[in-house]
C-alpha cells in the first residue's frame, strides 16, 4: 500500500470523530475563507475541492456561494461518506473519491482550493504547479498547507533528548516563495495548542487520523518513548504552521520552465475515480 492510501486509511478510520477534535483544522479553513471572500467572484461558479475531508470547509464555501457547482474530493472513501452525511446545507453538490495528485478531471475551473491536505502529497510543489492548469483565464488556485515549522515544539523535544522526531518534512517558506513569485502570494500564521501532557498530544493527532510519521521513520522503543513523553512533565504547546497559497490563472501559464506540468486527466488512475450522485438542497 502507498503512503498516500495509509494516510487516507488512517484519516478514514477517524472520519465519524473528526470534527469534533478539528478545532485548528477548522481554524484553518476560516482563515483560508477569508482570503477566498476578500476576491470577487462570478455569481455562478465552479469550484474544485481538493481533500475535503467531512466538509468544513465545503459548506463554508456553499454559505457564500449557494449558486456554485462544486465538486468535493478526497482520497478517503470514508472521509468523503462522512462529508456527504454532516451537510445539512448541500446544493448542486458532487463528491468523488480521487487523489490529488492525480486528478481525473478536466480543466475549466474558476476556483480550486484545499484546507490542509497538500501536506500530505508526495510532490506538493510539483502538484501546485500541475493543478493550477486546470483553471479558467480568470480562476484562482488557493490553498492552506502546513510549513516546515509544524511542531516545531516537538521537534526540539527529541533534539534535547538526543532523538529523531518522526515529523513528516514540508516545504519551506523560502521554497513555497521560490516557486510562487509575485503576484502570487505566500502568507503564513502560526496557531498554538495547549496539550497538558506530550502523550495527550500525540492522543489527539490520533483521534484525527495524523499520526502518520514521515516515511521511513522507524518508531521509538517503548522505553524510549516513555522517557520522552516525561521530560515535558507540565504540558506542551505545539503551533501549526500555517502557509497560505494564492495563484491565478495567469502565474501558471509562464511557470513551463520551473516544473513538469504535464496533467493527469485521463491517466492510469482514472479507472480508481469513485463518484458519488449529486445531493439536492434538503428542506
Amino acid at each position: 500500500m502507498t503512503r498516500s492510501r495509509v494516510v487516507a486509511a488512517t484519516f478514514g478510520a477517524a472520519a465519524h470523530q473528526y470534527e469534533r477534535h478539528a478545532t485548528a483544522q477548522a481554524h484553518a479553513a476560516q482563515r483560508l475563507m477569508a482570503r477566498i471572500q476578500a476576491h470577487a467572484w462570478p455569481n455562478s461558479m465552479k469550484i474544485l475541492e481538493i481533500g475535503c475531508g467531512t466538509g468544513v470547509l465545503s459548506r463554508a464555501l456553499l454559505r457564500r456561494f449557494p449558486e456554485c457547482r462544486l465538486l468535493c474530493t478526497d482520497l478517503s472513501d470514508r472521509m468523503v461518506q462522512q462529508a456527504r452525511c454532516n451537510g445539512s446545507e448541500w446544493h448542486q453538490v458532487s463528491f468523488a473519491v480521487m487523489d490529488g495528485e492525480q486528478l481525473a478531471v478536466t480543466r475549466g475551473w474558476d476556483l480550486i482550493v484545499s484546507s490542509l491536505t497538500w501536506q500530505w502529497f508526495v510532490t506538493p510543489l510539483e502538484t501546485f504547479a500541475r493543478v493550477g492548469r486546470l483553471l479558467n483565464p480568470d480562476g484562482r488556485l488557493m490553498v492552506v498547507t502546513l510549513g516546515d515549522q509544524n511542531f516545531h515544539e516537538w521537534r526540539q523535544l527529541h533534539t534535547r533528548a538526543g532523538l529523531s522526531h518522526g515529523m513528516p518534512d514540508y516545504p519551506s517558506m523560502a521554497a513555497w516563495r521560490a516557486l510562487l513569485t509575485p503576484p502570487a502570494c505566500v502568507e503564513e500564521e502560526f496557531l498554538s495548542q495547549d496539550h497538558p501532557s506530550p502523550l495527550a498530544f500525540l492522543q489527539h493527532l490520533r483521534t484525527l487520523g495524523a499520526n502518520q510519521p514521515r516515511a521511513g521513520y522507524p518508531p521509538l522503543a517503548a522505553g524510549t518513548l516513555r522517557r520522552l513523553l516525561r521530560t515535558a512533565p507540565h504540558g506542551i504547546t505545539t503551533s501549526y504552521h500555517l502557509i497560505f497559497l494564492d495563484a491565478r490563472a495567469p502565474f501558471f501559464s509562464h511557470d513551463s520552465g520551473r516544473v513538469s506540468l504535464q496533467t493527469s486527466a485521463g491517466d492510469e488512475h482514472a479507472g480508481q475515480v469513485h463518484f458519488y450522485p449529486k445531493l439536492a438542497m434538503r428542506p
